[in-house]
């Protein structure tokens, strides 16, 4: 049963908070794609290794560790050509960032690959298991 709050409501579990907030966001690089939850279960750290095992990433991928913070600014500024749309994602993705800045520790981004890149911005939740978000990038 879900806590309540003080209304008497239930509070939304961070799976729910997070498929709310990432709900047809997209992330634009030469392509576009969607930006999805991401869940693994239990981990004892977050690091290279374990995210190689839990994405099952073959031995030898390049996977390359990037700033939180970084991976997030770009897709929160606003700029001169932003559409109103684009305008009101970078608030959307504002909140995504303070919503997984407030509920997971030893956040990192990882990119798994070259050219076609899966990225994930995932922390651990406070009972350990490693949450987050996944999407996808070309880069050529």
């Amino acid at each position: 049963m879900p806590s309540k709050n003080k209304n008497g409501t239930g509070q939304a579990t961070l799976h729910v908070r997070l498929r709310r907030a990432t709900l047809g966001l997209v992330f634009l690089s030469e392509t576009d794609a969607p930006i999805k939850t991401f869940f693994a279960g239990s981990v004892d750290t977050i690091d290279v290794e374990t995210l190689r095992r839990v994405t099952k990433t073959p031995l030898g991928t390049e996977i390359e560790v990037a700033d939180f913070e970084e991976f997030f600014q770009r897709l929160t500024e606003v700029r001169d050509w932003h559409t109103p749309k684009q305008k009101a994602d970078t608030v959307r993705f504002e909140a995504l960032e303070r919503l997984m800045a407030a509920e997971l520790r030893d956040l990192a981004v990882y990119r798994v690959g070259k050219i076609r890149i899966r990225i994930y911005a995932v922390g651990l939740d406070r009972y350990g298991g490693l949450a987050g978000i996944a999407t996808e990038a070309v880069e050529t």
